[in-house]
């Protein structure tokens, strides 16, 4: 009885020191370390490189568009674009949960309030 006792104490104590060695470390062995600033610029501005590249082959899309299903196809390849290279402050969009629908697009009776 006394055995069972110690070996369940035992058991008790290593699962508290593999909890508590995760709570300090959730990434695994390996802590994150913090970018420098230098380091964070470059990402900024190679995130903005991206987009300003994606934007202007918007806009040469958009000007070579001759029908209406053609700026569609530049509208949905750029949002396809945005969804695959999010920009580094910017998660990607939320899908709207069915508590938050969007909002609906005002109406002639219904005008915004803006």
């Amino acid at each position: 009885m006394k055995k069972l006792i110690v070996i369940f104490i035992m058991i008790i104590l290593a699962l508290g020191a593999s909890i508590l060695a995760y709570a300090q470390n959730p990434q695994g062995a390996k802590p994150q370390e913090k970018m420098s600033i230098e380091q964070r610029k470059a990402r900024f501005i190679s995130s903005i490189d991206q987009r300003i590249t994606l934007f202007q082959e918007l806009k040469t899309c958009i000007s070579a568009a001759q029908t209406p299903e053609d700026l569609r196809k530049c509208g949905e390849k750029f949002r396809e674009a945005i969804k695959v290279n999010p920009s580094p402050g910017n998660p990607p969009p939320r899908k709207p949960s069915p508590a938050n629908p969007p909002p609906e697009n005002p109406s002639p009776e219904n005008p915004s309030p803006l």
